[in-house]
């Protein structure tokens, strides 16, 4: 694990894969991202890998595919955590953000 300017790096052995896909459920992300901002004073994302097997261990190797896709879906939910619309929607019905993914045609 290393927190490298606004960006916190965990990394797992091939045999901690099960711990990867644990954290990385998004209610844990979160919890990960508020602690960050309490000790860092500024919004901090969340990257998990998983390193490849035969890997050394050095610095992390590039992210997967899937660690990309995770951290894209990271990306959109804390845009939507932000947004004041969805905030407002959220306390009215006292709902919580399940899923987000990017609609074609947008940014």
């Amino acid at each position: 694990m290393r927190l490298d300017g606004d960006e916190l790096y965990i990394e797992y052995a091939p045999e901690g894969r099960h711990l990867r896909d644990n954290l990385a459920k998004p209610d844990n992300v979160l919890i990960l991202r508020e602690v960050c901002r309490d000790v860092t004073g500024r919004d901090t994302g969340v990257r998990i890998s998983v390193r490849e097997a035969g890997d050394g261990e050095g610095d992390a190797a590039p992210p997967a595919k899937q660690d990309e896709e995770l951290a894209e879906r990271q990306r959109l939910r804390e845009i939507a955590e932000n947004d004041p619309g969805v905030q407002h929607l959220l306390r009215t019905f006292r709902a919580e953000i399940i899923d987000v993914r990017r609609i074609d045609g947008e940014r």
